[in-house]
């Protein structure tokens, strides 16, 4: 798992959290994947496309909708995301270019 804090602001687009500059491709079963395409902040920190959104501020997420509520409601704030990463021979496998390929909680 891997933990990311991103600063929260008000304007919310589809395919991402309110504030937060990752885009995300929707995954098997309604996960959230992060896209291609990645600002270069979270590129130097590490951050890869494939990661699965797992969690945003300690809630699990699992239904879409109940987080992004979660993220829009309140104030400006910092956020605590949490991703699940393919293991390197998930990552290594020839669909890891499908968004949540490889990934056990997307299936």
């Amino acid at each position: 798992m891997f933990s990311l804090l991103a600063v929260f602001a008000v304007n919310a687009q589809a395919g991402s959290l309110p504030g937060v500059e990752l885009p995300f491709d929707e995954g098997p079963g309604g996960s959230w994947v992060i896209a291609e395409g990645l600002p270069a902040p979270y590129v130097e920190a590490g951050v890869e496309p494939g990661w699965v959104l797992a969690a945003v501020d300690g809630r699990p997420v699992e239904r879409i909708e109940d987080t992004l509520r979660q993220v829009a409601a309140g104030p400006a704030r910092e956020l605590q995301l949490l991703f699940q990463i393919p293991s390197p021979e998930e990552a290594a496998a020839p669909d890891r270019r499908r968004p949540g390929a490889g990934c056990p909680r997307c299936a």
